[in-house]
């Protein structure tokens, strides 16, 4: 691989990482963006649908106060609790019941039942038949279904207390929400108070759609708005919903089919409402199991959460449409950078290669080749100092060989004188090794010499001892 080729790679490495490193930066920094801005509108949205479900509930109390303060429903009330069981009582009663039916329920359609209890619960009139003697406070002890204990005991005009959406068969097949006040007579005490009878008023409201229309923006269209459900056009994965204590849906799910009053939602925004008292608004999972980014409102007043979200991929799905293209432009970028720096490196490494070739002849031993160097740059400056390095080898190659050349003469001289040397001392080796040889033999002939004369000598004295011998003994004779 060419340095060429290494260092284009190595560059187009570099900005690949330096594309990859501004990429996740870009993205990371775009996708917190549309998460926190998703979830600060929604934490809007979700103040706005708490304002409209407040003016929905405002809706349902001033209908309660305004036909509990109906004089003629007041005084026949006021006769009723005050007439003994029996026939005139019965007619009070029907009279009532007849005048909730025909002149109350046909103004409001969205009521259904229109209840008079008494103190103890009891359902004395009502504008179905079929109620009358009901135990209202009982369906209260068992089903929370409505607030008559509270209503009962209220000493004060005016005040409302409604329940969110319930659902009891014995009523009807609609969830209903129940609103119940005191009846109060037209007769004032000594401080000017209405004085409160011993009766309250319990409505029946099946407006529970109209409730969903509110959150979703389709009652403002319906009263005459140019719009208002821009935001489930633009978002169509966003909700608005309600869930009661419960833990149940109140409102139509607009993902989830006959949801009302059946569909258990026990998601984070509705555990931390009703368990801890707390809103939220941020990301987690929705009771569909799917990611969403959203905010709760807590309804204390009704133990209820409120809550808005949209799902997170469709926020989020700008960012990922961008990102193949930021992807497809960063491999465009990364090629054009790659060519980029290959033909720089070309243009600044363009006496690199013939250096390299120069190099390689070198190597070979072919020392009389030269690089061809172009221009005046760093590399340039390498290629003419090599090529001065070049011509000083090449000098001093022939300065040696000049030098082997006389060497040899000097070699061959040598070698003549020393053979000449050689012979002349081997000569003379010859001529002492004759004459030590023939030293040696007449060394031999002597020693033999002696040897006998020593012989000789021995010989005489060993007879001149006898001898002595002799003479001495001849002497003793």
């Amino acid at each position: 691989m060419t340095f060429q080729i290494k260092l284009t790679l190595l560059f187009t490495l570099l900005i690949a990482v330096l594309i990859g490193g501004l990429f996740y930066e870009f993205d990371t920094t775009v996708e917190s963006y549309l998460r926190n801005t998703a979830i600060k509108n929604f934490h809007a949205i979700v103040e706005t649908s708490e304002g409209a479900y407040f003016a929905f509930a405002d809706k349902i109390k001033t209908r309660t106060l305004d036909w509990s303060s109906d004089g003629a429903i007041r005084a026949a009330t006021g006769n009723i609790l005050s007439l003994p069981e029996g026939e005139e009582h019965a007619a009070a009663v029907n009279n009532l019941a007849r005048y909730l039916r025909e002149e109350k329920l046909k103004h409001d359609p969205s009521i259904s039942i229109i209840d008079i209890l008494d103190k103890n619960g009891i359902v004395v009139v009502s504008s179905r038949a079929d109620r009358i003697g009901i135990d209202e406070k009982k369906e209260e002890e068992k089903f929370h279904a409505h607030r008559f204990s509270e209503a009962i005991a209220s000493p004060l005009f005016r005040e409302v207390f409604v329940t969110n959406v319930v659902y009891e068969p014995d009523e009807g097949m609609e969830p209903m929400i129940h609103a119940v006040t005191r009846i109060f007579s037209a007769v004032k005490d000594a401080q000017g108070n209405l004085v409160p009878m011993d009766a309250v008023m319990l409505l029946h409201f099946t407006n529970i759609d109209e409730l969903g229309n509110i959150l979703s923006g389709q009652q403002q269209i319906e009263q005459g708005a140019l719009s208002g459900r821009v935001l489930f056009e633009y978002l169509k994965t966003a909700d608005i919903y309600m869930v009661n204590k419960d833990n149940l849906i109140i409102t139509p799910s607009r993902f989830v089919g006959d949801a009302l009053l059946k569909l258990r939602v026990n998601t984070y925004p509705v555990k931390a409402c009703l368990e801890e008292g707390r809103e939220i608004a941020g990301e987690y999972t929705n009771y569909r199991g799917i990611r969403v980014f959203g905010a709760s409102m807590c309804l204390v007043r009704d133990h209820t959460v409120l809550i808005a979200e949209v799902q997170a991929d469709e926020i989020l799905a700008p960012i990922k449409a961008f990102r193949s293209k930021l992807a497809l432009a960063s491999i465009l970028i990364a090629l054009a950078g790659a060519l980029g720096v290959s033909l720089l490196s070309r243009f600044f490494l363009r006496n690199l290669k013939p250096i390299a070739l120069a190099v390689n002849e070198v190597a070979l031993g072919n020392a009389s080749v030269r690089a061809k160097i172009k221009g005046h740059d760093e590399i340039a400056q390498v290629g003419l100092v090599f090529n001065q390095m070049l011509d000083a080898i090449e000098k001093t190659g022939r300065e040696l060989q000049d030098a082997q050349t006389k060497l040899t003469s000097i070699n061959t001289d040598l070698e003549q004188r020393v053979k000449e040397r050689t012979g002349e001392l081997e000569q003379l080796k010859a001529g002492l090794e004759q004459t030590v040889m023939e030293r040696t033999q007449e060394m031999k002939e002597k020693m033999e010499e002696l040897e006998k004369f020593k012989k000789l000598t021995v010989g005489r004295e060993l007879k001149m001892i006898e001898l002595k011998k002799e003479i001495e003994m001849l002497k003793n004779k």
